[in-house]
C-alpha cells in the first residue's frame, strides 16, 4: 500500500552561501530529487508557501519507511530542516473516514472534531 506523506520545511545548511542558479545549487537539487526517486517517491506537488514561510511537498512512496528514509537522509545532509512531515489525507478520504468514526459512536465524546485554532480534541461536558 503506497504512503502518501506531506512535508514543511526550510533550506538546510547545504544551502547557506549559495547563489540561486549557481552549480551548486543545482547540485543540491539533483541530490534532494534523486534521494526520492531512490526511495520510489513520486513528487505529486511541491512549492514555496508565502503564508507560512516554508516549503511545502506532497510526495507519494511505496510506504512509510520509504518516506521516513528520506527525511533522514536529506536531514543528514542538512539539504532540509523538516518542520513536520506526515501522511497526507485527501478531503474525501479524511470526510468517510471521521464520518465512520463518527457513526460507530466515538464522536459522542467530542463538542467539534477538529478546530482550525487547535489539533486538540474537546471533550464533551456532561
Amino acid at each position: 500500500m503506497s504512503y502518501t506523506s506531506l512535508s514543511i520545511s526550510t533550506p538546510g545548511r547545504a544551502w547557506d552561501g549559495l547563489e540561486m542558479g549557481s552549480a551548486e545549487w543545482q547540485a543540491n537539487q539533483e541530490k534532494i530529487w534523486a534521494t526520492i526517486a531512490a526511495a520510489g517517491g513520486e513528487i505529486l506537488m511541491g512549492g514555496y508557501a508565502a503564508g507560512i514561510g516554508r516549503f511545502v511537498n506532497i510526495i507519494r512512496y511505496p510506504n512509510a519507511e520509504a518516506s521516513t528514509q528520506v527525511l533522514a537522509t536529506l536531514s543528514a545532509a542538512q539539504l532540509n530542516e523538516f518542520e513536520s512531515s506526515g501522511p497526507f489525507v485527501a478531503t474525501p478520504d479524511w470526510q468517510e473516514k471521521i464520518q465512520s468514526w463518527i457513526f460507530h459512536g466515538y464522536g459522542r465524546f467530542l463538542s467539534r472534531p477538529f478546530s482550525r485554532y487547535s489539533n486538540k480534541i474537546t471533550p464533551c461536558k456532561a
